[in-house]
């Protein structure tokens, strides 16, 4: 009997502790009139872009998709932007911004962020 339980332990619960789920997500924009729109938590790459787009409108194109980590677009007064993915939000708007700039972006501001399951994230540390 001990043999029995053992096996339904080693069957059931450490495949389920060892394998990390993925989330997925989409970060969709339309740079003719800067509508932006994400989408997070989806299991499959696939929904989150169908997810994106639906939220953003029919014009706008996927710019990125993301796993299991934060995003965001910023976008400039003429219209260039740059995309940052990082573990922590508050970074990947920093890089966002610098990708912006790096285009020859003036007046670079983060247009939308989201992250997929905070779960994942190590925290942002205040020194």
């Amino acid at each position: 009997m001990k043999k029995v339980v053992v096996l339904v332990l080693i069957i059931f619960l450490i495949p389920s502790v060892s394998m990390a789920r993925s989330y997925w997500g989409a970060l969709a924009y339309d740079k003719q009139t800067g509508r932006s729109a994400s989408s997070v938590n989806h299991y499959t790459p696939h929904q989150a872009k169908r997810a994106a787009i639906r939220r953003c409108g029919h014009h706008c194109r996927i710019v990125a998709t993301f796993v299991n980590t934060c995003i965001a677009l910023a976008r400039a007064s003429h219209g260039s932007y740059g995309v940052s993915r990082n573990r922590n939000l508050y970074t990947a708007r920093r890089y966002a911004r610098l990708q912006c700039r790096r285009y020859r972006g003036h007046g670079c501001r983060v247009l939308i962020s989201a992250c997929n399951d905070r779960r994942h994230y190590r925290p942002l540390r205040h020194h």
